[in-house]
């Protein structure tokens, strides 16, 4: 995210970043050991790690101000052992993303961002 924060300031010095939509590939499950004492697998460990965006999501969100509008939109439950490659599960993908779009919260952060993307003209 910081990464894209840094190209959208070198690509438009001179224009206020005013929305922002980030979206996951459904949140990770606990990072940690399996079991305490027995092999560390530190590769599954740091793979964990590396797809934990929400802690970089949870950063974000907290330094932008009431002009701006940062949306996170990931689903929560159900994705966690689907990988990147595994498009025969794009069946569970499509029914998890719409339960969880359905979820109050969520669908009041989608019109929230409708809303901000006709005020700044993007839509």
């Amino acid at each position: 995210m910081k990464y894209v924060l840094k190209e959208a300031g070198s690509v438009f010095p001179d224009q206020k970043i005013a929305c922002i939509v980030s979206i996951g590939t459904g949140a990770p499950g606990i990072i940690g050991l399996e079991n305490p004492g027995s092999t560390i697998d530190f590769t599954k460990v740091a793979g964990n790690s590396a797809n934990d965006c929400e802690a970089v999501s949870e950063d974000v969100a907290r330094k932008f101000d009431k002009d701006e509008f940062y949306c996170r939109l990931n689903v929560e439950h159900g994705l966690e052992g689907v990988g990147f490659g595994e498009w025969e599960r794009l069946a569970d993908v499509k029914t998890h993303t719409e339960k969880h779009l359905q979820k109050y919260d969520v669908s009041q952060k989608v019109d929230e961002l409708v809303q901000v993307l006709n005020r700044t003209g993007a839509l």
